[in-house]
Protein backbone atom coordinates (compact mmCIF):
# COMPACT_ATOMS: atom_id res chain seq x y z
CA UNK A 1 0.00 0.00 0.00
CA UNK A 2 1.80 3.11 -1.18
CA UNK A 3 -0.78 5.31 0.53
CA UNK A 4 -0.13 3.67 3.89
CA UNK A 5 3.63 3.99 3.45
CA UNK A 6 3.27 7.68 2.57
CA UNK A 7 1.00 8.27 5.56
CA UNK A 8 3.39 6.50 7.91
CA UNK A 9 6.30 8.49 6.51
CA UNK A 10 4.41 11.76 6.97
CA UNK A 11 3.45 10.82 10.53
CA UNK A 12 7.03 9.89 11.39
CA UNK A 13 8.26 13.17 9.91
CA UNK A 14 5.72 15.13 11.99
CA UNK A 15 6.74 13.29 15.17
CA UNK A 16 10.42 13.93 14.46
CA UNK A 17 9.70 17.62 13.83
CA UNK A 18 7.76 17.83 17.11
CA UNK A 19 10.57 16.15 19.01
CA UNK A 20 12.92 18.65 17.42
Amino acid sequence: WEDTDALLRQLANAVKARRG
